[in-house]
């Protein structure tokens, strides 16, 4: 072969080679990134702790709020939330090889310094983010990154009452976030007690859920020291107070008809949910329970809020 002919010879990687290699980056990727989507559970906080920071802006805000609080109050309930359930998994890694192997920690799809990094670097989004609102939002917001850290590492630990309890009060948080973007009202106490009980009953149904596991860690849950059946009456208990203090708040807060229609129909719902899981305490039942509470808590809001703005539509009217 002559020099002049080198600069014809193709010494590049094969194109085959370099989209096989792309194409590997491209699923490793797409496989972290669902790992990191299952680590944070959208699917909870969307329903949940986001729905509440925005529902309580809305409804005790003179008017509507400004859509810059919206979007804080969306982006502060969506960070801490994802940052509470990363941190979780991460103290949890152990638990979840039992209870639920295929979670990204246990599976080897998330390294646990990687949950670490993400819950950290979330919390520190949601009280930065805070700044834009309120000092109060801030402590707030501080108050939820630090507690879901405690309750992760040692508070769950203790099991029983205490659990709940903690967890319970964790997640009332947001309705207050919510509710000092745009006001001081002290009914907002009353709403933030309810969600807390009516996540407290919830909660107890997940110990229930995991049951073989936690009773294999030694972990003092609710359904461990007094077994399922005795903890579905517990969760039903709660869920009931739950329901009566947001009658107490619909009928001190908005008092119309529609909101009393509205909160019946979930509230029967509701009942009807607790009274199959007193009849079946199985890790199906449960984990099928659970999804709905979670989902009748999300409509409570939803209906709280809409009927209210309804109100104030009539009013400017």
């Amino acid at each position: 072969m002559s020099f002049n002919n080198l600069s014809d010879v193709d010494i590049s990687p094969k194109k085959s080679e370099r989209h096989e290699a792309i194409s590997v980056t491209l699923v490793a990727l797409k496989r972290k990134i669902n790992a990191f989507y299952e680590l944070t559970r959208p699917w909870n906080w969307l329903r949940m702790q986001v729905p509440m920071a925005i529902c309580g802006a809305i409804l005790f805000a003179s008017g509507f709020p400004s859509l810059n609080i919206i979007l804080i109050c969306l982006i502060a309930g969506a960070s801490l939330s994802a940052s509470g359930y990363a941190i979780n998994d991460y103290f949890d890694r152990n638990i979840d090889i039992i209870n639920v192997p295929d979670r990204p920690i246990p599976s080897n799809r998330i390294a646990p310094i990687e949950a670490l990094f993400i819950a950290v670097f979330l919390s520190g989004i949601g009280i930065v983010i805070s700044l834009f609102l309120s000092w109060i939002n801030v402590i707030i917001a501080a108050a939820t990154a630090i507690y879901g850290f405690i309750y992760a590492i040692f508070l769950k630990r203790f099991g029983n009452i205490l659990d709940t309890a903690s967890f319970a009060v964790f997640m009332g948080f947001p309705v207050l976030y919510g509710a000092f973007s745009t006001s001081m009202n002290k009914t907002s106490l009353v709403l933030a007690f309810a969600v807390a009980i009516y996540i407290g009953g919830a909660h107890i149904i997940g110990t229930i859920k995991d049951i073989e596991g936690d009773r294999e860690s030694s972990c003092r849950t609710v359904a461990v020291v007094f077994g399922s059946k005795k903890a579905a009456k517990i969760a039903s208990g709660l869920t009931t107070i739950s329901l009566i203090l947001f009658w107490i708040f619909t009928i001190y807060f908005l008092g119309n008809f529609l909101s009393f229609l509205g909160l019946a129909v979930i509230s029967a719902f509701v009942l009807i949910s607790l009274i199959r899981l007193i009849h079946n305490q199985s890790k199906q039942r449960a984990k099928e329970i659970l999804s709905l509470q979670k989902t009748f808590l999300f409509a409570i809001f939803i209906v709280l809020t809409l009927l209210k703005l309804l109100n104030s539509l009539v009013d400017i009217n």
